[in-house]
């Protein structure tokens, strides 16, 4: 039986996909045009020898990153990235740690255990991790930060 290939035909508004061959990826990278608070757009359809889907659309809010907020997400480290599900984080003392979520590129969140192992350390562990991207969201003193996470084998 031979396996159906599907063509992904992305749209994107507000900026330009940085991708070579983006028909052949079901996710792209893109580049924004703008460096401050405004909105793009990122529009998909799917062909294949079947069928044609309906093109979905999605607003994204585009938010300028501020010095402080730069400055101060750069006080927590993950380490090792990339990692196999398991990662050691770091908080800088000023950045008191309150909560820990963790989501997958699609924004599902996804369950995790973490433990304090010393005064800002704290050890993480991915539950049926699956081989991708992941966006770790920590709520702090200082406000919340996401980090990129990459898992792989």
């Amino acid at each position: 039986m031979d396996s159906i290939t599907n063509k992904y035909l992305w749209r994107v508004e507000g900026g330009v996909i940085l991708d070579s061959f983006p028909e052949k990826l079901d996710s792209i990278h893109v580049k924004w045009n703008s460096t401050g608070d405004t909105i793009g757009k990122i529009c998909l359809h799917v062909e294949n020898e079947c069928t044609i889907s309906n093109e979905l659309c999605k607003l994204v809010k585009l938010r300028k990153i501020t010095y402080r907020e730069d400055f101060l997400s750069s006080k927590i480290q993950i380490i090792p990235n990339p990692n196999d599900g398991n990662f050691r984080m770091t908080v800088d003392q000023d950045n008191k740690l309150k909560n820990i979520q963790l989501f997958d590129e699609e924004g599902k969140e996804v369950k995790i255990k973490y433990h304090n192992t010393a005064s800002f350390s704290y050890q993480v562990a991915i539950m049926n991790k699956v081989f991708g991207v992941y966006f770790l969201k920590l709520t702090t003193g200082q406000g919340i930060f996401y980090k990129k996470i990459i898992i792989k084998s």
